[in-house]
Formats: C-alpha cells, structure tokens, sequence
C-alpha cells in the first residue's frame, strides 16, 4: 500500500518580496532604507553598493517604505554630501537629508495591488529607476512599468537650487521647498490643499524643470497622481505529489535563497545538489515530521530554528487530524543572537541549539529526556519566542505537545504562504 504526500510550494512567497539594487554609476553609493510606521527597516537601514554590484534584500510581502542613495560618502566619518542620515552606515530608521531622489512603495495596498513611485519632492541627488519583476499589469501606462529619472539634473541645475561640495562641485539639485522654505513652494498652510498649491502659479516653476525631464517622478507635493504605478505580484503555486510506503517516516524541509549555479542554498542548504539524496539539511531550517504506522503521527518542528512558514495537513483522514503548521514570519523580529543575518536581510531564525551548541539547549547528555529538557527552564526564553508565534509547533527533540495524529492515506504538505 502507498500513500500519497503533496508537496505545495508558494513561490513568490517563499522569500516574501525582494528588492534587488543594481549601483550604474561610477562610484560606490550608500544606500539609504526607511520603512514606514511600524515597518521593519530593511538591511538595518542601508548598506555600501559598489559600483557595478548589485544586492538583494528580502521583505515582507506588506512591507512599505522609501530606498535613496547617498553620495560622496566618507567611510572615516560615516556621513555622506547628500543623502546623509547621520553618522552611520546603516541608516535604522533615520530618513535621508535632502536633496535626495526617492524611490517609495507600498506592498498589498488597496485592492492587494503594489504601489511605487519615483520622487524629486525633496530635490534630487542620482538618477534612480523603480521596475517590477514578473509581476501582472493590465495594460495601462502605469501598470507593472519601469519608472525612471534618467537626467542628471546636478548638470544644469538652477543655481538658486544648487547643493554645491566644498570644492565647489554641484553636488545635489534641491526642491524649491528645500531651497526657499516658503508657504507657497512647501505646500503648507494657505497652500496646503492641490487647489491652492500649483506649481504653475508659483513666482517661478522650478516643478517643471523636473518634470520636463522625468515625468515619471513626482515633483512636489501636490503633482499630479500619474507619477503612481501599480502592480500585482504574481503568485506561482508548484504542486508534486509524492508516493511513500505505508510504514515511511522522515521529515521535509525547503531550502530558500537557492543558486542554479553551484546548486548550494543558503538555508536548509545538503550540499551541491538539487535531490538531497541521503544527505541532510543544515539547519536553521523548519521541518516537517510525518511518520506513517497503524496511526500516523505528524509535526511541525523548530528544533533547529526557522526559515519559512510551514503547514502539514491529512486529506479525508481519520481521528483528531488537525492542521499542524507555523505562520508566523519569525525572520522579522528573531533575536540578534540567533539571526542568520546576510546582506539580503535576515533569512532564518536559529535555535537556541544550533546558535549556542549546549548540552541544555540542544537536549543532550544530562539532558536526554523529557523531564530534563525544558524550553521554558533554559537561561534564556528562546523557546517562549518561538512557541509564542508558533504554538503548533514542537520545539525541541523531546517536545511532543504539537505532535498530531491521524489515519490518512493522503497528506499536504505547503510551504511559505
């Protein structure tokens, strides 16, 4: 007798949303991130891009907030002539000092649809360029588009709106806002409304020196609304079905930030290879533990760490055969202790074992049993942070509280979501 095992892979959610950034120009630029309220700041805030290089950082799939450059960066002093977000590399939470060119989003806005756009509001430092990757437009002029400021303003900047260095070069070219600090130019007061703030009907039009060049980018605060685009991420589900003996066990795992190249990952990694064959995972990794018997027994585990939502369910079993699974993104808030931190942002959440290989957190020795190894008597609460987000998961080797059973000839199995 056979049982049937369906492997369903989410694949655009299995790393959430990742942005990728490619430095055109001559030189190294620091990148600046700031997430919105209440949204992580990606990378810690910024990292150096050489020129040439290109760097991935993964997000969460409703993340929202603004990426800029900064330029003419002094690596002794940690501060930058533009874009500056103080002493520091990594900007953690600190906005960038304009004039800066801006690239903004917001992930499952209204409707679920993406929204991001190009802004010169606070003047403009670097040619910039905003694209989605594989995502689903309907056609229109600002669906699922590049949109791009390719006009190196700093050239022909107007001199009442130039950020010039010491050595006199043109360094940034400002806002009208920036440069003149007025009601009327900032938008404010009286002017605080798109009816009472045109730029046509101010003393002069700095706006549409902007915009005559890049009309794909936001101006001032009160351009028009055509600057927005849009799209939809595209959402691929790979479904395998596998057969196992009725008498299998073992466990399942995905291996996430994975190279075509060399066939290594970068979590859940068994070596050079796409089929692990006998070869095991290197942990963090979230498994999947099924054993088949004359009544199956199914869990999620954290034993060594996470990586990625997980689920396991039976399929028109019988008994209890309730869903185990963890869906808590434990990658965006897992202690620095136990962070696998790389420059694509955090990827996996380590346990307390794999992070500090005692006989205590790793269920070993004189803690072999049960009674002896307790996640909530280790010296440090750990395993309370995992089984807080994850209260369907077990949680060491001798953690057996989320262990389920059921008589089913058919199982699923998902990944990500």
């Amino acid at each position: 007798m056979f049982k049937l095992i369906a492997v369903a892979v989410l694949l655009t959610e299995a790393h959430a949303v990742e942005f990728q950034f490619v430095n055109n120009e001559i030189g190294a630029v620091w990148v600046g991130i700031q997430g919105n309220p209440d949204k992580e700041n990606l990378a810690d805030g910024g990292f150096v891009l050489e020129a040439g290089a290109v760097t991935s950082v993964q997000a969460a799939e409703d993340w929202a907030g603004r990426f800029w450059a900064r330029t003419y960066c002094d690596a002794s002093s940690n501060h930058c002539l533009t874009g500056d977000c103080g002493d520091r590399l990594q900007c953690q939470g600190n906005g960038g000092a304009p004039p800066a060119s801006l690239a903004e989003i917001t992930l499952k806005g209204a409707d679920g649809l993406d929204f991001y756009d190009l802004s010169l509001v606070d003047g403009f430092n670097i040619r910039i360029a905003f694209e989605p990757v594989d995502g689903t437009g309907d056609g229109g002029e600002y669906s699922c588009k590049k949109a791009t400021c390719n006009y190196y303003f700093n050239d022909d900047c107007p001199e009442a709106l130039r950020l010039t260095s010491d050595a006199g070069v043109v360094v940034g070219c400002k806002s009208a806002c920036l440069a003149f600090d007025t009601d009327q130019y900032c938008c404010r007061n009286s002017y605080g409304t798109p009816d009472t703030c045109k730029s046509s009907d101010w003393p002069t039009d700095y706006p549409s020196y902007f915009k005559a060049q890049c009309p794909d980018a936001y101006s001032y605060a009160y351009d028009d609304h055509k600057s927005t685009f849009t799209y939809a991420t595209s959402s691929a589900l790979e479904l395998r079905t596998l057969d196992a003996n009725d008498d299998w066990s073992g466990h399942f795992w995905a291996r996430t930030w994975c190279n075509e190249d060399n066939n290594h990952c970068l979590t859940g990694d068994c070596g050079n290879k796409i089929s692990c064959s006998s070869a095991d995972f290197t942990p963090p990794v979230t498994t999947v533990e099924l054993s088949f018997g004359e009544t199956d027994q199914y869990y999620i585990s954290l034993a060594s760490g996470f990586n990625i939502l997980a689920e396991i369910y039976p399929v028109d079993g019988n008994g209890d055969c309730s869903s185990a699974s963890c869906q808590s993104r434990i990658n965006k808030d897992c202690p620095d202790a136990l962070k696998v931190d790389t420059e694509h942002g955090v990827l996996a959440c380590k346990s307390a074992c794999v992070a500090f290989d005692t006989d205590e957190y790793c269920c070993r020795n004189d803690y072999a049993s049960a009674d002896s190894c307790r996640s909530d008597s280790w010296p440090n609460s750990y395993g309370t942070f995992f089984g807080d987000r994850c209260p369907n998961a077990n949680l060491s080797p001798y953690d057996s509280h989320a262990t389920y059973t059921c008589r089913a000839d058919t199982y699923e199995i998902n990944f990500g979501g």
